[in-house]
């Protein structure tokens, strides 16, 4: 009875948050046709080559490791809170 309420309350949250998805991508895209054409040439080449390594090489995470020691590093005075 438990998982069938928690997984309705996931749901419900989910249909809430589907207009907040949506206008973020929105403006997300709107943003992204503001930049000039060499710009946003290297920002999606960026991701294609990112989706790329990560889908057929391998996933970086070495990579990903680094950058969650660097952030629990950088937040560490909120360790006492």
């Amino acid at each position: 009875m438990r998982n069938v309420l928690l997984a309705v309350l996931k749901f419900i949250v989910f249909v809430f948050f589907i207009p907040v998805i949506t206008s973020l991508t929105m403006a997300f895209k709107k943003e992204l046709m503001q930049l000039d054409a060499v710009t946003l040439r290297f920002f999606i080449w960026g991701m294609v080559s990112f989706l790329a390594v990560y889908v057929f090489v391998a996933e970086p995470q070495g990579l990903y490791d680094y950058g969650q020691k660097l952030v629990s590093h950088i937040f560490s005075f909120f360790a006492p809170l």
